[in-house]
């Protein structure tokens, strides 16, 4: 039997998916006992844990710090886990050839783990030498917990005509040839980016680090990872638990969380909807790349002299943008109930388009100003009186710049009650939606796009400074 098929054997069992992350974090001050305290810590998490875990990961920083005493902890460790319960060994090694050939015989054959955690950017030739042990599991880092990982693994990269993807879903598209027994390592607290793998990748298992301390939540993890078996992901914990002055209570309520979680429904994978987006920070990266995002001064329709402009408009020039956004307002139309979307003419009806046509959903959209020749419609396209309508716009400003719409669909008898929008770009928009009865949804809200710019460093204080006070007065 096989590292996954054991896996899913005790999954199904035990009815449970945790892994405990056996990581003694804290440092052993009396060196001529350190090898016993380290084993009898982990070992006893082990005793009380185990009848809620799927699997034990230990880290091996935790004992390699301490030298050979430390390491030889961890092999008395290992040697000492109850069969049956899979082991996971969080290594993160990485090299080709012999070197490569060397990390694989200490994780399986000196330690003796059945499976191991690796960095597979360097390419095939870096994981073959595990694969070579039958039977065992290798976790492939795809997306990482780590905040500064943004930056490199949320890169979009296009091969020739191809759609855009960002290099964490490339990596594992590849990573999956390379053999059967590779697994990914995924974050618990990117749902998103659980989400675009899941689709893509719907039999895959995935190690998911991040739940407690990193901020990832066990249910919304689940829901965005789990295959349509109610299996294929394995959440982390570590500090949560062993930590804990009762490890094997906690353990038990981590388990008795998953379980909760796998009675409700799930995610399903089979959604034709395919967000190329995991993170707005990307979104916000690529609407500045296009210019869609400019600092200077800027008149506005009302008068007012603003020092920041934002043309959506451009955004009908780059179909693998505007696609990149439709997809974004997916996020949040998909958590309302409604029979068709109305877009707010002009500059919205060609993000509304796209939506439509990834959501699958019909479109209409009020004259304004009405029209009075022809056959005098006040709205374009079909509908019946007392459907629920969202209404979909590219950005909004103030409460009262939507009202000429609503008064329009509202009169033909359509239930309108939210509005979903690209970027909120004042603080005052809810309070007066709010007064026209209706709810505000936002991909993206103007403060993040300023805190956007001074992470990057794209603009200078001054201009920073003089953008935050324009939004306060206005």
């Amino acid at each position: 039997m096989d590292f996954f098929e054991a896996i899913a054997e005790r999954a199904f069992k035990y009815d449970t998916l945790l892994c405990i992350g056996l990581d003694p974090a804290f440092r052993i001050q009396n060196e001529d006992n350190l090898q016993s305290e380290l084993v009898n810590f982990c070992l006893r998490i082990v005793e009380e844990t185990q009848p809620y875990a799927l699997c034990f990961k230990p880290n091996i920083a935790f004992f390699e710090r301490y030298g050979s005493e430390g390491l030889s902890a961890l092999k008395k460790i290992l040697a000492q886990i109850p069969k049956g319960i899979p082991c996971i060994l969080d290594a993160k090694r990485n090299d080709i050839g012999y070197t490569a050939q060397a990390y694989a015989e200490a994780a399986f054959g000196f330690f003796g783990a059945q499976a191991v955690t690796v960095n597979g950017y360097l390419g095939e030739e870096s994981i073959k030498p595990f694969l070579a042990w039958e039977g065992r599991g290798v976790f492939v880092l795809a997306r990482t917990s780590n905040p500064s990982a943004d930056r490199i693994q949320l890169l979009m990269v296009q091969e020739t005509l191809a759609e855009p993807q960002p290099l964490f879903l490339k990596l594992a598209e590849e990573a999956v040839r390379w053999g059967k027994g590779i697994g990914l390592v995924v974050a618990a607290n990117d749902s998103s980016a659980l989400k675009v793998l899941r689709r893509h990748l719907p039999s895959t298992w995935f190690l998911a680090p991040g739940i407690g301390a990193q901020g990832g939540q066990i249910a919304e993890a689940l829901a965005c990872g789990l295959n349509q078996e109610g299996l294929g992901m394995i959440p982390v914990v570590a500090r949560h638990i062993i930590e804990d002055s009762n490890p094997g209570q906690r353990a038990k309520e981590f388990c008795l969380a998953i379980r909760q979680a796998k009675a409700t429904p799930i995610f399903c994978p089979t959604v034709p909807l395919k967000p190329a987006c995991p993170d707005k920070k990307l979104l916000i990266r690529r609407l500045l790349e296009h210019g869609c995002f400019k600092v200077g001064q800027f008149t506005l329709k009302s008068g007012i002299v603003s020092p920041f402009y934002l043309d959506l408009r451009k955004l009908i020039s780059n179909p693998t943008l505007l696609r990149l956004m439709a997809e974004a307002y997916l996020e949040l139309l998909k958590e309302l109930d409604f029979k068709r979307l109305a877009a707010i003419p002009l500059a919205s009806i060609p993000l509304a388009t796209a939506i439509s046509l990834l959501a699958d959903r019909p479109l209409i959209y009020p004259r304004l100003p009405v029209k009075t020749h022809g056959l005098a419609n006040p709205i374009d396209g079909d509908y019946q009186a007392g459907e629920r309508v969202v209404l979909i716009d590219d950005l909004v400003t103030t409460g009262l710049s939507k009202k000429e719409a609503l008064d329009v669909l509202r009169g033909q008898g359509l239930v309108v009650e939210d509005l979903v929008v690209l970027i909120e770009r004042s603080y005052n928009a809810r309070t007066e939606l709010a007064e026209l009865g209706l709810r505000l949804r936002a991909v993206i809200h103007i403060d993040e796009i300023v805190t956007y710019l001074e992470d990057e460093r794209l603009v200078q204080d001054e201009v920073l400074n003089e953008i935050r006070a324009f939004l306060k007065s206005h």
